[in-house]
C-alpha cells in the first residue's frame, strides 16, 4: 500500500495528515509526500518535525529515492514547477509502483484520518471482484458529512449553471440538488454504496485499475 499526499505551502496540514497516518491500524504501507513547487521549505520543514532523516529529491530523480531508501516509510519529492492535482498525484504514483503495491491511495493533505479508515476501505474489494475504486466518507471541521462524498453523475443544471452568477434563488435551488444528488444517507443502511462520483480527497485505487486507465489527466490541473 502506498499512499500519495500532494503539498502545495500548507505544510502543517500535511504534517498533522502524516501524524494521523501513523496510528493507524493498517500495517503495511508507505507515505509519498509530492511537493508541488511550494516556496516556503515545506519539505524541509515536515521532515525537522517528525525528526526523519529521509532524503529529499526532485521530481527528475525519484529512481535514486527508491534505490537509496526504498526501506524508508516515508519518501519526499520535490516538484520543479506547480503541476496541479493530476500531474502531481501521478508523479507520486510511478514511484509508488516501484514498490509494487497492490493498493494506491489518493489523500488531501487536510485530511485526518480514523484508524481504521484504511482497513475498511481496503475490505471493501472483498465484497465484488469488478471493484476498482473506493472512496471514504468525508467530514468536514463541524463533523457534518461533506456531500460532495457519494454524488450521481453531474446533471444538466450544473453544466448550464456552472459559470452563471449566483443569486440567492440560485444559491439555495443548488444545495437542494447537491443534497438531493448526494447519496450519503444509504449508507446509513449499508455498509457500502456503489456511486457515480467519488470525491478526490480521498480515493484508494488498485494499482492495476490506474495503469489501465493511464493514470490522471494531466490536461486538467
Amino acid at each position: 500500500m502506498s499512499i500519495i499526499i500532494l503539498n502545495y505551502i500548507t505544510w502543517q496540514s500535511t504534517l498533522n495528515c502524516i501524524q494521523e497516518l501513523l496510528k493507524i491500524n493498517y500495517k503495511y504501507f508507505n507515505i509519498i509526500v509530492v511537493d508541488n513547487n511550494s516556496q516556503n521549505n515545506s519539505l524541509k520543514n515536515i521532515k525537522e518535525k517528525l525528526e526523519l532523516k529521509s532524503s529529499i529529491v526532485n521530481e527528475n530523480e525519484i529512481s535514486n529515492l527508491f534505490l537509496k531508501n526504498q526501506n524508508e516509510k516515508i519518501f519526499f519529492i520535490q516538484c520543479l514547477h506547480n503541476h496541479g492535482y493530476a500531474k502531481g498525484n501521478n508523479i507520486g504514483i510511478r514511484f509508488a509502483e516501484l514498490f509494487n503495491p497492490e493498493f494506491i491511495l489518493i489523500l488531501n493533505n487536510d485530511t485526518l484520518p480514523k484508524v481504521d479508515f484504511l482497513d475498511n476501505m481496503v475490505q471493501t474489494f472483498n465484497y465484488n471482484s469488478k471493484i476498482g475504486l473506493v472512496g471514504a466518507i468525508n467530514y468536514n471541521d463541524k463533523n457534518k458529512y461533506d456531500l460532495d462524498s457519494a454524488k450521481r453523475n453531474i446533471s444538466w443544471y450544473h453544466v448550464l449553471t456552472i459559470h452563471q452568477s449566483f443569486s440567492f434563488f440560485n444559491k439555495l435551488f443548488k444545495l437542494y440538488l447537491f443534497k438531493n444528488d448526494s447519496q450519503i444517507s444509504n449508507l446509513k443502511k449499508k455498509e457500502f454504496i456503489y456511486v457515480e462520483i467519488i470525491s478526490g480527497a480521498c480515493m484508494l485505487f488498485k494499482t492495476d485499475v490506474l495503469k489501465k486507465i493511464d493514470y490522471f489527466d494531466e490536461n486538467t490541473f
